[in-house]
This record gives C-alpha cells, sequence and structure tokens, in this order.
C-alpha cells in the first residue's frame, strides 16, 4: 500500500502555505510520474523543484526501500530497490525559503509475468456437438492490463480484457469460449495467447500455451472425402466469389452439386470437382453445400460465407474545456458496421491504451451502430494530449482487416488550486491613486490563460496582466475623491474553473504640515524662531512633532508647535523637520516638511578636508584634494614652486607632480593656509636592458635567471616555468627540462606587468628505442624507410658492408634484411646505434614428393613429403581420404599411408601457411589390386601426374602466385595444423585476396 504524507508535515505545509507566498510561488515535480518495475526490482525517483533558493531541502517519502540518494542544485534522486508492494505512490516534496512546501507524487505499479499459460486439452470431438474450450493463465499481475486470445490456426476465436478486475497482486484468470467443429476444422490446432501491455510506461510481455490440435471422432473412417474451397469466405457486401468443389471418389458415375439460396454466374468443372462463381451477395450469413454421391452414398461438405461492411463513420464526441480532477465520458460511435462480432473498438491516448472493447456476444449479422464509453479523469500531464477512436474490423484468417480511426479530440484540461490574492494598501488618501494587484500562482495549463474582473468601490478599472510562470497578475490604480470603506473585488476564471477574493479600504484624508523658519540665513550667535502646523484630517486624531537629524525637539497637538534657539557655526545646514502622524488601526500615516538653517562663519583648513599627505597614481586624472569649511563656501587654490594649481581641476598625473604644496582659503568672513606634500606611484617596468628575453644555455654549465624591474613602490619579481615557481638570479646547473619559456610577473601596489624569457638549452645528440628502434621486421613488397630520429629528427643509416645510404621509402625485398648503423651529429658530439631489420615473406610449396609412386598396390606402403619456404617458418596442413592408416610426421610435412587399401584413394592436399599467407598442392593417389595393369597404371599415373604439374602450375600462375595478400577462412578453430585421422573432417579453406 503507498505510504500516506506523514500527518505533522501534512499540517505544517498548511499552516505555512500563506506565510511563504510573499516569496513566490514554486512547483516539484517527479521524474517517472508512472513507473512499470518487474516485481522485486529498483527504479530511480528523480526530485526537481523550481524554487530558487539555494538553501531549500527536499526528499522523497515512501514505504519502500531506499539504497542509494543523489542530489543537486534543486533535485534529487533516490533508488527505490526490492519494490515487493504492487502499488505505491511516492512523495517528492521540497520545502521553500524555510516555511512553504510542496508536494508531487510518483505513482509504481510492480508487474509479474504469467507463471503459465495452460490450455486444457480437447477430447475427440462430435461433429457439430459444443465443446469448451479452456484457457488458465497463472499468477499474473496487474490483471488489469492483461488480454487473453484464443486462436484457431491463423484466425482469433475469442478476446477477453479484465479492466473491471480491481485486485492490485497476481491472480488467475480463466478465459472459456464455446466452440462447435465442422470437418473442416479436423487437424486445426487451438492455441490460447496472453500479453501484459504495460505501454507506455512498461513492456509488453507475451505468453502462449501449447497447441491443442482438433480431432474429429471416426475421421479416419471416411471411405472419400468431399472438401470445398473456400470453406469460410468473406465476402464485401454485394460483391461476389468462387468456390470449388472436389472430392476422392473413383466411381465414374460420381454425381455432385452446389446448393445455395445466392445467386450463381458462371460455372466450371473439370474431373472430381467443379466450380461456381455467386455474384451480389447480399445475405450477411450463408452457408453453401456442396455434395456428391459415390456408390449411393451422399456426402456433404459445407462453405460458410459471410459479407461485410467496413464503418461507414467512426464518430469521438467532441469534448468541453475540462476541470483537473472532474471525471468526463469519452463517447465514440462506429455507425453501419458488420459483422459486429469482428469489430474491436480502442480508445487511445497518444500513444497509450486507454480502453478496448469487443463485441463477440453480439447475436446480429447485418450492419450495426455500436457506442464505446470511457470515463476518465484528466490530469495536469494530460493536456494538450490528443484522443483518437480506432476500429479494427478483423476478418483474417479469411479477409482482410480494416482499420478505421476518428479525428483526433484535443484534451484542454485547466486547473487553479489558489484562491487569488489581493495586494492593495488597506488606507488610501483622498485624491491620490494607488496600485491595486491581484496575483493568482498555479495557473494551468498556462498563466496566458487566465481572465480577470478587477473592480473597486462597485466600478470596473482598467488593469494589465503579467505572467511569470505559472502565476498571473492583474494591476490597476484605484483613485476615490471621497473618504470612508471601499471594497475591492477580483474574479480570475481559467477555462471552466472560477475563483474570486474581495478587500475592504478606506479612505482618508490628511493634509501636508507647514514648517516655517523666520532667519533661514543668520549669522553664528544669532536667535532664530521655528514654527510647525497643520490643519484638522479626516478621520480626526493628528499629532505634531518638530525635530532634527538627532532628536525630537516638540511634540504637540495641532494647531502649533514653535521653537527659539541661538545659532553655532555646527546649526550650519542643520534640518529641521515638521511631522504630522495620523493613526488608523493599527497602521501610523506620516507626512513631513522639512527646511534647512544656513550658519555663516570664517573658513577653516583641516585633515579631513585637506589631507596633508596625499598619493596618486601616474596616468590617472586627479585633482587636488583641499577643501574648507566655511560659509558662504571658501575659495582655495594651491601653489607648488610658484605655479598656482586650481583645487577643482582635473589634471593627468605624471611624475613630475610630486613635491610640497601651499594651500589657501578665503571668504568674506577671514583666511586659513596649510601645506600638502604629493607623492607619485607608478607600476612595474620590465625590458631586455634589465630582464633579457632571450637566452642560450649549454647544458651542465652554472647558469642564474636574472630579471629586474623598476616601479614605485618597488616591484618584486616572481618567474615560473609550467606552472612551477623558479628562483631568481640563483645559481642552476643546466639540464635539458631548464630549456622552455618562463613566465615572469613584477607586481607592486600599484600594479603588474608580464615578461616573457626563452631560454634554449643545447646538448649532444641521443637515440633510444623509442626512436630508433634496434629489431625492425618488414613485409616483402611493401613500402617502407628506415625510421630511426634523433631529437625528432631524421638520422641517415647505412646497411653493412654498403656503401650508400638507405635513404627515403622503398619497396623493400629480401635483400634488404641485414644489420644497420644509424649515427647523428652536432657540434657538442655524436650518437651511434646498430638496427637489425628482417624481411619476412608469404610461404610457397617448394616440393611435394611422393615415395615410391603415385600408384600404389594394395598392402604397400607410401610417404609423400610437402617442402616449403617462407619467413617466418610456416605451418603444414593435409586434407586426405578419410581412413585409419595415415599418419603425419612430428612438423606435419610428411603423410605416411601402411598397408593402403581402396580407401586411400584420392588427392592429398598440402596447405602451407604463415601470417602472410598461405599456398597449396596437390597429388592424386591410386591404389591398385592386380600386377598386370601396375605397368599401365603407372603409365597413366606419369600421364596425371605430368598434366597434374602443368595444372598446378597453371594455378600457381593464374590463382596462387596472385600477387596480394590473403585471407584464409578455416573450419578449425587452430592456427596450427592437424592431421586428419578417421574421425577428422575434413575441412575447406576459401582464399579472398586483401
Amino acid at each position: 500500500m503507498a505510504q500516506p504524507v506523514p500527518v505533522l508535515l501534512w499540517a505544517w505545509c498548511a499552516l505555512t502555505a500563506l506565510a511563504g507566498a510573499a516569496q513566490g510561488s514554486f512547483e516539484v515535480s517527479v521524474s517517472p510520474e508512472a513507473a512499470m518495475v518487474e516485481h522485486g526490482g529498483s527504479v530511480w525517483i528523480n526530485c526537481s523543484t523550481t524554487c530558487r533558493d539555494p538553501g531549500a531541502k527536499g526528499g522523497v517519502e515512501t514505504s519502500l526501500t531506499k539504497t542509494n540518494t543523489k542530489s543537486g542544485a534543486g533535485w534529487e534522486a533516490v533508488l527505490l530497490t526490492n519494490i515487493k508492494e504492487w502499488v505505491s505512490s511516492p512523495q517528492c516534496y521540497f520545502i521553500c525559503y524555510g516555511n512553504t512546501t510542496a508536494v508531487a507524487y510518483a505513482n509504481i505499479s510492480a508487474y509479474q509475468a504469467p507463471e503459465r499459460v495452460v490450455l486444457e486439452p480437447l477430447p475427440e470431438l462430435e461433429l457439430g456437438r459444443a465443446y469448451n474450450l479452456t484457457c488458465r493463465v497463472l499468477k499474473v499481475a496487474p490483471v488489469t492490463h492483461l488480454s487473453v486470445t484464443l486462436r484457431q490456426g491463423g484466425r482469433t476465436l475469442h478476446t477477453e480484457t479484465f479492466q473491471s478486475r480491481t485486485r492490485t497482486g497476481p491472480d488467475d484468470v480463466t478465459v472459456t469460449q464455446e466452440i462447435t467443429p465442422r470437418r473442416w476444422d479436423h487437424g486445426q490446432e487451438i492455441t490460447c495467447h496472453a500479453a501484459l501491455d504495460l505501454a507506455p510506461h512498461g513492456p509488453l510481455l507475451q505468453s502462449s500455451s501449447s497447441a491443442v490440435e482438433l480431432q474429429e471422432a471416426g475421421a479416419a473412417e471416411q471411405s472419400f472425402n468431399v472438401s470445398v474451397w473456400l470453406e469460410d469466405a468473406v465476402v464485401e457486401h454485394g460483391g461476389s466469389i468462387w468456390l470449388n468443389c472436389s472430392h476422392t471418389c473413383q466411381d465414374p458415375g460420381a454425381r455432385g452439386g452446389l446448393e445455395t439460396s445466392l445467386k450463381k454466374a458462371e460455372h466450371k468443372k473439370g474431373s472430381r470437382w467443379m466450380a461456381q462463381e455467386l455474384v451480389n451477395i447480399r445475405e450477411w450469413v450463408s452457408v453453401v453445400q456442396c455434395y456428391i454421391n459415390c456408390y449411393r452414398k451422399t456426402t456433404v461438405a459445407y462453405a460458410n460465407i459471410t459479407t461485410y461492411q467496413v464503418p461507414e463513420r467512426v464518430v469521438l464526441e467532441p469534448l468541453p474545456e475540462m476541470e483537473l480532477g472532474r471525471a468526463y465520458n469519452l463517447t465514440c460511435r462506429v455507425l453501419n458496421v458488420a459483422p459486429v462480432t469482428h469489430l474491436s473498438v480502442t480508445l487511445r491516448q497518444g500513444g497509450r491504451t486507454l480502453h478496448t472493447e469487443t463485441f463477440q456476444n453480439r447475436t446480429g449479422t447485418g450492419p450495426d451502430n455500436v457506442t464505446v464509453t470511457h470515463k476518465i479523469t484528466p490530469q495536469r500531464q494530460d493536456h494538450g494530449q490528443e484522443i483518437t477512436c480506432h476500429t479494427a474490423l478483423d476478418l483474417t484468417p479469411h479477409g482482410q482487416l480494416f482499420q478505421n480511426s476518428s479525428p483526433a479530440v484535443e484534451l484542454r484540461v485547466f486547473d487553479l488550486p489558489e484562491e487569488p490574492r489581493l495586494q492593495i494598501s488597506h488606507y488610501i488618501e483622498v485624491g491620490t491613486r494607488a496600485p491595486a494587484r491581484c496575483r493568482v500562482a498555479g495557473v494551468f495549463p498556462a498563466a496566458g490563460e487566465a481572465r480577470f474582473n478587477l473592480s473597486f468601490g462597485g466600478e470596473s478599472l482598467n488593469f494589465t496582466v503579467t505572467t511569470s510562470g505559472d502565476t498571473a497578475t492583474a494591476q490597476g490604480e484605484v483613485r476615490s475623491p471621497s473618504p470612508g470603506w471601499h471594497q475591492l473585488n477580483c474574479t480570475v476564471s481559467v477555462g471552466p474553473v472560477c475563483r474570486s477574493a474581495g478587500q475592504s479600504v478606506l479612505v482618508y484624508r490628511f493634509p501636508q504640515p507647514v514648517l516655517e523658519i523666520d532667519q533661514p540665513q543668520a549669522l553664528a550667535n544669532r536667535n532664530v524662531s521655528i514654527t510647525c502646523h497643520s490643519p484638522a484630517s479626516q478621520p480626526p486624531g493628528t499629532t505634531l512633532q518638530l525635530r532634527d537629524a538627532e532628536r525630537t525637539l516638540a511634540s504637540g497637538h495641532p494647531p502649533r508647535l514653535q521653537l527659539t534657539l541661538t545659532t553655532r557655526k555646527g546649526d550650519n545646514r542643520r534640518q529641521f523637520t515638521c511631522e504630522g502622524n495620523l493613526t488608523l488601526g493599527n497602521h501610523s500615516l506620516v507626512k513631513n516638511t522639512s527646511a534647512q538653517l544656513a550658519v555663516l562663519y570664517a573658513p577653516t583648513l583641516d585633515e579631513p578636508g585637506c589631507p596633508s599627505h596625499q598619493t596618486w597614481l601616474e596616468g590617472t586624472p586627479q585633482q587636488l584634494a583641499c577643501e574648507a569649511d566655511g560659509n558662504p563656501t571658501p575659495e582655495v587654490s594651491c601653489s607648488k614652486d610658484s605655479p598656482v594649481y586650481a583645487t577643482g581641476g582635473v589634471q593627468n598625473v605624471t611624475r613630475g607632480h610630486a613635491g610640497l604644496y601651499r594651500c589657501r582659503a578665503t571668504n568674506a568672513h577671514g583666511t586659513a593656509g596649510r601645506n600638502v606634500t604629493i607623492h607619485v606611484e607608478y607600476g612595474p617596468e620590465i625590458d631586455d636592458a634589465g630582464c633579457a628575453g632571450t637566452r642560450t644555455w649549454v647544458e651542465g654549465t652554472e647558469q642564474s635567471l636574472a630579471c629586474l624591474a623598476r616601479g614605485n613602490p618597488a616591484p618584486a619579481v616572481v618567474c615560473t616555468k609550467d606552472g612551477v615557481p623558479y628562483d631568481v638570479g640563483v645559481q642552476h646547473r643546466v639540464a635539458r627540462e631548464h630549456a622552455g619559456t618562463y613566465h615572469c610577473n613584477a607586481t607592486n601596489a600599484r600594479g603588474s606587468v608580464s615578461w616573457d624569457v626563452t631560454v634554449q638549452v643545447e646538448y649532444k645528440p641521443t637515440m633510444d628505442e623509442s626512436s630508433c628502434p634496434s629489431t625492425q621486421a618488414w613485409l616483402e613488397g611493401t613500402l617502407h624507410t628506415l625510421a630511426c630520429e634523433a631529437d625528432g629528427i631524421r638520422v641517415p643509416c647505412t646497411k653493412e658492408g654498403a656503401a650508400e645510404e638507405f635513404g627515403g621509402e622503398r619497396n623493400v625485398s629480401r635483400n634488404d634484411s641485414g644489420t644497420y648503423q644509424c649515427t647523428a651529429r652536432n657540434r657538442h658530439g655524436s650518437a651511434t646505434r646498430v638496427v637489425t631489420v628482417r624481411v619476412e615473406y608469404r610461404p610457397v610449396v617448394l616440393l611435394l614428393a611422393i615415395s615410391p609412386s603415385a600408384t600404389v598396390p594394395r598392402g604397400a606402403s607410401f610417404n609423400i613429403s610437402c617442402r616449403a619456404e617462407g619467413s617466418p617458418a610456416p605451418a603444414y596442413r593435409w586434407t586426405v581420404p578419410p581412413a585409419p592408416n595415415v599418419h603425419c610426421s612430428a612438423d606435419n610435412s610428411t603423410v605416411s599411408v601402411a598397408g593402403a587399401d581402396r580407401h586411400n584413394r584420392g588427392v592429398y592436399v598440402c596447405r602451407v601457411s604463415n601470417a602472410h599467407g598461405q599456398h597449396l598442392g596437390q597429388v592424386q593417389i591410386q591404389v591398385t589390386d592386380h600386377r598386370f595393369i601396375i605397368a599401365a597404371l603407372i603409365a597413366g599415373a606419369a600421364v596425371l601426374l605430368l598434366g597434374g604439374t602443368a595444372g598446378l602450375v597453371y594455378y600457381l600462375k593464374s590463382t596462387a602466385c596472385k600477387k596480394g595478400e590473403y585471407n584464409v577462412q578455416d573450419a578449425e578453430s587452430s592456427s596450427k595444423a592437424a592431421c586428419l585421422g578417421r574421425d577428422a573432417a575434413v575441412y575447406g579453406i576459401q582464399l579472398t585476396q586483401t
């Protein structure tokens, strides 16, 4: 059974759903949503979410066994193993932003293929008597996906499905079908076929019973036979057919005919047969009798003719827009079809079969209308799927299979799982405009399908609709000229689903407070009066506060607050605020008016405004930072070595700007002065003068990598080779690995610069086995070069005793085998290496010798020796006439026969082969019985031998000695030759040129 959601998790989801709405809706999905798993098997369940919270947590709740878990950003996968529950529903959940939980479900069904399909045996059948066929399908699950079909030969007798079964575990199924045997059924085979169709989420498993043959009681006692062809005929309504009636009666006076109510046309006959054409067949079911009177005994055979009519139309009734989770009926109508008993109607969704219905129990014979209904409860994954109705008028094996289908009807599924949520201020001021939003999440199939109606105070609002994921939002603007309570209403519909929400809003009047300063600009140490006042609000309850940036200076009720203060230097730019507060329920509304007081005083220069030490970066735009405190704002100028620099001007910094500056500030109330020192810094610089970019070292000498850079502050220089730091300025003994490019970086606080140093290391040449193999094997007749290199450069090689080098690519021969000396030189030394070359070639049979001769007297002994050459040395294999007295030598090159007899006559073939091909030679051996014909046979053998030799020479020239390579395809499993004895098979070979 499926494990329910834990009670605490369900309750927590319900309590936190509203709290998490502000974070945005999200979805949880599970894959696969529906899975078919063999009983005791395993499946991966992947749980994913659209939640953007990086701390989102999720998991899978199930009573099944978990053995492995994987996870990543927004997903988690669980391996469920040893699945023994027949139906289970793992729950996939995610917690988003710590307080919102969403759940998705996977449906897992376990299946078990039928243990056995058993068709009960039948007795010998009496003609015309009814019998039951019984088929049992044992231990299969789920039975709702099972169909059982009884067949006679290639004809379907009965099909039964079990979609109404409610049991989930394995079950036994029994199917019965009544038959009444006829003569032409004798010898036919009955079979039972079970199909467990788990598509689209699982395989199609098929099983069959053993065949049971129909046996007619007393059939063997018939003295002659009468047969009709076709025994079972299927003809289109109004069509025609030829029937052939034949018999085995030996009576020359036998007479017969064809009895039928159908219209006859052309007639033909011959010895022991007659044929009749039946036309314009309008009877839906008819039986034609073929009778023969033989030696005063009449025997009859019957032909059954069924007329058919393909469906006039297949109509799938249109479907309305569907609400998720609500049940709907699919209705398919098939018009004017016959015979209905051969009809099956299937309702499909996409590639999945929803329902199949047959009509084998219908009793009518003429055309009929068929209506098939099936109830569905649409889910989200069904949206956009196409429903089709398919008919199959299966007239096989005596007729055709006619298939028709209706036009597709698309499923349109809609869901609106959540109520709309209104977003509007609870309080709106008279005469102002406020945004009003109506938001609904979880719209299916798409947020764009949502339709809104938004009104305020009974009047419809203009609004725009935006979508994000599965969320749709209608946004409008409300405005009310009069105070009081007003209602905001929102109605959302998608397809047939509709949701509504409302919210009350209070419209209020709250005037702006007024702030007055009698002297906005005052000299230090003067008295200033500040006043705060405001008219009454509706609803009443306004309070006033007079404050500055730090504290409240006065508070009370309207209409007025007043404050007098003596100005100081610190009051310059002091901000005063008159604030009105109106409390509405649990909300407090605030309005304020601000003004600034200006206090006039002489200038001052201090460290915060004019730092005595300033650092600039060369090449950047800078201005001399020196600001004076004073009101009105003082004028500031600075000079260095007499030239005057404007403090507000931007200049591009050079190293010449470093030095001491004298700054002076002046306004209408006084003057102030200050010294400023400027420091100019610049980034590192490297060139060949301090760090040479190209250097050549010799292996084994002492060298150091010297690299100097300029900059302020003084830069640090670090060099690396292949990512590994190298000590700059330190002596090292030079090795080949020191060659390469060194990447040097000079860095200080103002930047860094890169500089590449290329070091070349020279050394004497070297060769080893990898660059100059000491042993090389070539194939005669192929192109080769003597592959020998020293540090990537080809080295000349000379064969011992030869004056010239082995140069370039050449077509090698056996003469190229030998020892070569390869020498490499440069200004630092030389290296020499000896290379041995072996040239291999395909084998050839040189000699096939017979001792004493090719004609052997009975009882004598003889030997056949085969000699060949090749590199590597060839292996020998013989094909000889099978006999127990044939023996081979140890190396298989010689065949010996002791006490020859007639079994030793024939062709003896010697085959030689190595890795590069094969060759053969053959000889004919004769075994004689009498001395007086020995001389004649010897003469004949000589002729044959000469002819065989000539044929062999022709064969070698025309076939065996054709230039090229050959593949040997043997019947043997070993590549070594084996002598064939008494019980050995004689294997042939096939030569194919490559």
